[in-house]
């Protein structure tokens, strides 16, 4: 997977796992609160990422996979950050970004941030670049996955 880290270099990311030897075990793939609540069948694409971050066990990179679909799970913003508090803190938290994710998807990466500077963020989808940013009102991310 390529990652975009804002330097306006790709670097490589859970490839090899050489990232799962600095630490990283536990991960929480969200499909962040949307203004319509409306439910939603499953969403593939998080669904598949997940899976294949799983189907690394056989080659000894174990991680700790978490999907929380907020749209299905009728998740406020409220109701994230209430989760996420109970929670030990993840080593990367990604989010799957649409238009109508994008003001839910800031404020939850803000709880993520506020519940531990050390977890890294990634949002990914086809409206993500919106997301970019940390310095001008934006939410802090560590890195953007583009899909689509």
């Amino acid at each position: 997977m390529t990652v975009e880290t804002g330097r306006g270099d790709p670097d490589l990311f859970l490839d090899t796992g050489a990232d799962h030897a600095h630490g990283i075990k536990r991960i929480l793939l969200v499909i962040p609160p949307a203004p319509t609540m409306a439910q939603w069948s499953p969403e593939l694409a998080v669904a598949y990422l997940a899976g294949s971050l799983r189907s690394l066990q056989p080659f000894g990179i174990k991680y700790e996979i978490e999907v929380l679909d907020c749209i299905n799970r009728n998740f406020t913003e409220d109701d994230f950050r209430d989760y996420i508090n109970k929670q030990e803190p993840y080593d990367i938290v990604g989010f799957k970004v649409f238009s109508l994710h994008l003001a839910g998807a800031a404020k939850c990466i803000e709880h993520v941030k506020r519940r531990s500077t050390e977890t890294i963020t990634l949002a990914g989808g086809p409206h993500v670049s919106v997301l970019a940013g940390g310095s001008d009102g934006r939410p802090p991310l560590s890195g953007l996955w583009h899909c689509g």
